[in-house]
């Protein structure tokens, strides 16, 4: 697996939303800018897309939201979590449950990365992708 770049941390990939149909994409697209031959592995973008449309649409089965389910807090969160920056963890923020990104590890020497400190204070002002 690619490791993320420095650029990447305290990015939010998903904000203001926890449904399925907002974070498969969300998640999805950033491991697969990050990794893409992982997030190949774990299922090919078109099937992806099918999945989305029919959560989005309201025709999903409950087959289909077991497998986002999955896909989401299995798969994607293990895989982006193994390619978080350096010092860095994937997850929901700790003042923000509906903004997902990566974030410095409290004990992290931020100095270290010789990145500029994206959160100051705004939750999830950072740059979000997807």
């Amino acid at each position: 697996m690619r490791r993320a770049s420095e650029d990447w941390v305290n990015v939010s990939v998903s904000e203001s939303t926890q449904f399925l149909e907002d974070l498969l994409p969300a998640f999805y697209s950033a491991l697969e800018e990050i990794d893409p031959v992982t997030a190949r592995a774990i299922m090919a973008p078109s099937k992806v897309g099918r999945l989305v449309g029919r959560l989005a649409n309201d025709s999903a089965t409950e087959k289909d939201v077991d497998l986002a389910s999955w896909l989401i807090y299995a798969s994607l969160c293990d895989a982006l979590s193994a390619v978080a920056p350096a010092g860095c963890w994937f997850g929901a923020h700790l003042d923000d449950s509906a903004c997902f990104g990566f974030w410095l590890d409290e004990g992290f020497d931020e100095d270290e990365l010789d990145a500029p400190s994206f959160f100051q204070g705004e939750l999830c002002h950072a740059e979000v992708l997807g």
